[in-house]
């Protein structure tokens, strides 16, 4: 699990983003928690009817998680405000979708299969999403970065 770590850390701070094609979501769970601090996780999928999530069969702007949602809920007269400082976002595709839709990261366009991963840096990389969502389901992880030093110190 270690050289795996390391290898995802190495490709997102050379590159900000990473697709890792076969994975299940123990192992995936296991990777982000690797990263560092676990602040959220979530089912992202079209199946709400009203509300926050009934947003979500539509195309998602560009945003940062985080900084997305407190902008979304003032405009909707609602409250729902995400974790702030969110370092990585991690998708788990659980189930893909029979119609196009593609998760934007940056200039990529990225159109999840069941089983894939994608992790980028949430602070270099603007996301959103373009297509309905249809049938595809996703597990979402928020990671904080954890400082070097306290790292470290729990090592010893």
């Amino acid at each position: 699990m270690k050289s795996t770590t390391d290898f995802v850390k190495a490709r997102l701070a050379e590159f900000g983003w990473i697709i890792i094609p076969d994975c299940n979501a123990d192992y995936f769970i296991i990777l982000m928690v690797s990263l560092g601090k676990p602040v959220g996780m979530a089912l992202v999928g079209a199946f709400d009817e009203e509300g926050r999530g009934s947003r979500r069969d539509t195309d998602l702007p560009m945003h940062r998680d985080g900084v997305y949602s407190a902008q979304l809920a003032k405009v909707q007269g609602g409250f729902y405000v995400e974790q702030p400082g969110i370092d990585f976002v991690g998708l788990y595709c659980i189930c893909d979708s029979e119609e196009r839709c593609v998760t934007l990261v940056g200039d990529q366009e990225i159109e999840m299969k069941g089983g894939q991963v994608l992790i980028f840096d949430n602070n270099r990389y603007l996301h959103g999403r373009r297509g309905p969502v249809g049938s595809r389901l996703l597990i979402r992880m928020w990671i904080q970065k954890v400082p070097e030093e306290k790292t470290n110190a729990t090592k010893e």
